[in-house]
């Protein structure tokens, strides 16, 4: 077994409660607004799976420590305001950043980095189970939502806390990733949280919803804590950007956006010119908010930078990445027919989330210059359920420690079927494969066991 045996042991005691313990986590989501199981009639879309994957402290630490790495090449490779810009599509840098704004999310990038999170399959290699890279970026993801999760975890198979603090990183308690979250979240609008906003196309549809009513829950709750809006909700008056909350328009101090490329284009023909014209002012003013997260900060670091990170060797766990050039299509493919198929390798969109237009086996006909071009992973089935093994995606999800440095808070997962490709959670939701689906893990630090 490629396990460390403290994860085998912590796998066999929560397999042994059988479906017991798979009701008692069902039944603790459901207690925290939390619907396990797709129910297409009322718009639940999520598959949670149905006991946790498992990891060894010292994955989480290697990858943790690539990530630092990772943003340490780019503060050295986005070394001003209009480099950060070109990374981002034209209609983000003209309409929904500028130069002023670039500069401040720069100079906070200097003094800490950015929430990151970053994904691996795990692979056998050597005799053990190392990380290999899937995608990467410098936004937050589901952080805080997946306190909930974990303890849900806990409470339905409690020897879960003999092994793990609950939290991805050693001698950070549960507590004290709350504590570190609400300070990062609340960072200059302290005396006033309602100030916050997290900011996404209809947010109280998208998937992420959830993340966004924990962001509010732990900020103050709903009276209190920081706002959730649509960018069309935002009213500028004398040079201040205001949303409404209950009777009350509350400037806007603090934001969150969540706004991804995909949504923004949306936005962008739905909403009126008045709106449009709002909306690019807020995201293009600096002196008015600090950005937690800014659309400039998913291009700031992003899949398509494992091309330069492979060619750099920053790190062995890195599959073979190449961004796809003009040239290079004309030098290694143009003798080839538009149907050859490039058997091994995975086609990427750098601009794209949630596995949208990734392409196993493609077409030379489908190579996209921008795009990137990436050594097909082939994951260990290592995650052990009732319904036999499954192959686990990781996700460290990391935030900024006191020297600015990033430390893993939470672990997030998804769990497919070996014999299935995509991982994304609507495709395996979907397929709704026993023993697959979505949720946060437990990683086993054997200083934390020893201890108990």
């Amino acid at each position: 077994m490629l396990l460390p045996p403290i994860v085998r042991e912590l796998y066999r005691r929560i397999l042994e409660h059988g479906t017991a313990g798979v009701r008692r986590y069902y039944d603790a989501l459901r207690r925290r607004g939390i619907e396990p199981v797709p129910d297409p009639s009322r718009g639940v879309m999520d598959l949670y799976a149905p006991n946790p994957v498992i990891v060894g402290g010292e994955i989480i630490r290697l990858m943790t420590a690539d990530a630092n790495r990772f943003c340490a090449a780019l503060r050295a490779s986005v070394s001003d305001a209009q480099t950060l810009l070109n990374r981002a599509p034209a209609a983000i840098a003209q309409d929904y950043a500028s130069l002023e704004v670039a500069q401040q999310i720069l100079d906070s990038l200097r003094a800490a980095h950015p929430l990151t999170s970053l994904d691996a399959f795990l692979v056998e290699r050597e005799g053990t189970l190392q990380p290999a890279y899937l995608e990467w970026q410098t936004v937050g993801t589901y952080l805080t939502l997946g306190r909930w999760v974990v303890e849900s975890v806990a409470s339905a198979w409690p020897e879960v806390k003999s092994y793990s603090s609950l939290t991805a990183w050693p001698h950070l308690s549960l507590g004290d990733l709350t504590e570190r979250l609400r300070t990062f979240y609340l960072a200059g609008i302290e005396d006033d949280p309602r100030h916050g906003v997290v900011i996404d196309y209809l947010p109280h549809q998208q998937p992420t919803c959830r993340e966004f009513y924990a962001i509010r829950e732990l900020t103050g709750g709903v009276e209190q804590g920081m706002g959730i809006i649509d960018p069309r909700e935002i009213v500028r008056r004398e040079r201040t950007f205001y949303y409404r909350r209950q009777d009350t328009w509350v400037p806007i101090r603090r934001v969150y956006s969540r706004l991804v490329y995909s949504d923004i284009v949306r936005l962008e023909s739905e909403a009126s010119s008045d709106q449009l014209h709002t909306i690019h002012r807020f995201f293009q003013e600096a002196e008015q908010v600090t950005w937690i997260n800014h659309p400039l900060h998913f291009f700031y670091g992003s899949k398509a930078d494992f091309a330069d990170f492979h060619q750099s060797n920053l790190s062995p766990f890195l599959p073979a990445t190449e961004r796809i050039t003009t040239e290079l299509i004309k030098r290694q493919f143009s003798q080839r027919h538009g149907e050859d198929r490039l058997v091994g390798f995975v086609l990427k969109p750098p601009d794209l989330q949630s596995g949208k237009d990734v392409t196993l086996d493609p077409r030379i006909s489908d190579l996209k210059p921008g795009w990137i071009l990436q050594r097909q992973i082939h994951p260990a089935a290592c995650h052990a359920t009732l319904h036999g093994p499954r192959t686990p995606e990781i996700r460290i999800m990391c935030l900024p420690d006191e020297q600015g440095q990033l430390i893993a808070g939470l672990m997030f997962n998804r769990v497919k079927a070996a014999e299935v490709f995509l991982s994304n959670a609507g495709h395996t939701a979907k397929l709704n494969i026993p023993g697959t689906g979505e949720g946060y893990g437990i990683v086993v630090y054997e200083q934390h066991a020893l201890a108990k």
